[in-house]
């Protein structure tokens, strides 16, 4: 079975609201790439390629926010420096989200993000028809990519409050590697995985950095890490966030994520709540791994909770403007 993965590696390599609605559990720039599908959608460009423009060097990653219809007003002033925005896919599924979806990527560079695929979940009807509309959304938007979460998101049609972490065994690791052939193939598009935050630790014999790495080496797919996600994680108590990025392959890294949570307290743990600004501890390790990390294409700021503080978000913009063009 191993094997059989590895020589297939080698031939590879709801409604629309303000939020996202997982977060809080949980205008101009470079034209988006054009969709053959195939191999060629899911090689990983050079970052030039990925982040051109003039306002974007060769060798940083596009500077991304995460669209949200409230947020948009409050960031006039730094809409001409966002190069691509991060679409919730699930909001246009329904009718007339096609059209909708294809208005936004004629007229600004888009990134798709999905939070129902539920890749660690035997397949069924609802991933099967879930993953067919997220092709569909991918050739509407003509992108080379889909995310989701490296995470059970539901059961049956049932959405789950929350992401839950997977086993981390060779078991569910030969099923997700599975699911992704298949989704990728169905897609046509490269799939990039989230790390999750976890209200818990379900164990297994990898780390989550580990399980990243065996399953892209098996299937081609790419990780989309959530720095704000592992430093709640880190500070729960579940995990060593060095160690975690020591062991993680960062030539897999295709995007980043950051948002700003809570810290940890007498009375509840650290949170994921996209609703504050980033911490300056996720920042110093987005620092640490862009340099790394030549294949990343964005780094996007995740925004949910009090969006009507837009002067926060400007402000995380211009920290991590500055960080990507230390140069």
């Amino acid at each position: 079975m191993l094997a059989r993965k590895a020589a297939k590696a080698g031939e590879r390599r709801s409604t629309e609201g303000q939020g996202d609605g997982r977060g809080a559990d949980r205008h101009h720039g470079p034209p988006a790439p054009t969709l053959t599908g195939g191999a060629r959608a899911r090689a990983a460009p050079a970052p030039s390629e990925a982040a051109g423009g003039a306002s974007v060097s060769a060798r940083s990653p596009a500077l991304g926010c995460s669209y949200r219809p409230a947020l948009v007003p409050l960031l006039f002033d730094e809409l001409h420096r966002i190069d691509v925005w991060e679409h919730i896919a699930d909001w246009y599924r329904g009718p007339g989200g096609d059209d909708r979806l294809r208005r936004f990527a004629r007229a600004t560079p888009v990134t798709l993000h999905s939070l129902a695929m539920s890749i660690g979940s035997s397949p069924d009807q609802y991933q099967q028809q879930y993953v067919h509309d997220l092709a569909r959304l991918a050739r509407v938007a003509e992108v080379d990519h889909v995310s989701d979460h490296l995470a059970f998101s539901r059961v049956g049609p049932q959405l789950l409050p929350h992401f839950l972490p997977l086993w981390r065994v060779e078991e569910q690791l030969e099923l997700v590697a599975e699911n992704v052939d298949r989704v990728q193939d169905e897609l046509g598009a490269r799939l990039l995985l989230e790390n999750p935050a976890s209200p818990l630790d379900p164990g297994g014999d990898l780390s989550t950095a580990e399980f990243l790495n065996e399953l892209c080496g098996r299937t081609g797919c790419a990780v989309l890490l959530d720095l704000e996600n592992l430093r709640v994680n880190a500070d729960n108590g579940q995990l060593d966030a060095a160690k975690e990025l020591e062991t993680l392959e960062l030539r897999n890294v295709a995007g980043v994520h950051l948002a700003g949570g809570t810290d940890p307290d007498d009375e509840a743990p650290a949170f994921d709540a996209h609703a504050w600004p980033v911490h300056d501890r996720v920042l110093a390790w987005l620092a640490g791994v862009v340099p790394e990390a030549p294949d990343c294409r964005w780094v996007v700021v995740e925004r949910d909770g009090r969006l009507e503080q837009g002067e926060e978000v400007a402000g995380d913009l211009d920290r991590i403007r500055r960080l990507l063009h230390a140069d």
